[in-house]
């Protein structure tokens, strides 16, 4: 199924219309709904006026790796949203393994697509080596934290499968979603950071 970058800008808006924080407010973890929230609404926000802007590069990175960022907090249980018109059947972000984004970037922004879609080949990779799982093994976090690793992982091998058939766009959007998928989950405590901090949100 094919997908434009202004479609999953569109569909991450719905999304965020649809969705509430789920803990009680005095709590911790209402706060990191709350975090999480926030950043989601920043990068739809940062998306959409790179968009307007002719950035369609970082707006198609920030869709993606908002979207990241939505989708852990939805995972976690720390998000909650109703039945989007558009997905009914889903509550998370388009499947990138079933969609496929449509190579249309303009000839005058490649270089851009080319270095920033590199560069984050470059930091998933390195990310995902700097982190280990934080919670116990017989926690059920543990079991949790472990399929992140595993989809962050997923969507850095099937980002590096597109980028060497050169299909840029869509390995832009599987790093910057893993990206943002694992960032949300370092926030959240899944995660303990154990070098390059500076690749993380926190």
């Amino acid at each position: 199924m094919r997908l434009t970058s202004d479609e999953y800008g569109r569909i991450f808006k719905e999304h965020l219309n649809n969705c509430s924080i789920l803990p009680c407010p005095d709590s911790p973890y209402y706060r990191l709904a709350d975090e999480i929230m926030t950043m989601a609404v920043s990068y739809v926000n940062d998306g959409g006026s790179f968009v307007s802007g002719g950035d369609l590069v970082n707006g198609h990175a920030s869709y993606a790796y908002g979207f990241g960022w939505l989708d852990l907090g939805i995972k976690a249980g720390l998000i909650g949203i109703e039945c989007v018109p558009s997905a009914p059947e889903s509550a998370f972000s388009p499947d990138l393994t079933v969609f496929e984004f449509e190579e249309d970037m303009p000839a005058e922004l490649f270089d851009k697509l080319f270095e920033k879609t590199n560069r984050y080949q470059r930091m998933l990779t390195a990310a995902l080596s700097s982190v280990k799982t934080a919670p116990d093994i017989e926690s059920p976090l543990h079991k949790f934290a472990e399929s992140i690793a595993e989809i962050t992982g997923d969507y850095l091998d099937s980002g590096r499968e597109h980028l060497a058939a050169e299909r840029y766009v869509n390995a832009l959007a599987h790093f910057s979603y893993g990206y943002g998928l694992l960032d949300g989950a370092v926030r959240c405590g899944h995660f303990i950071i154990t070098g390059n901090r500076d690749l993380f949100t926190v």
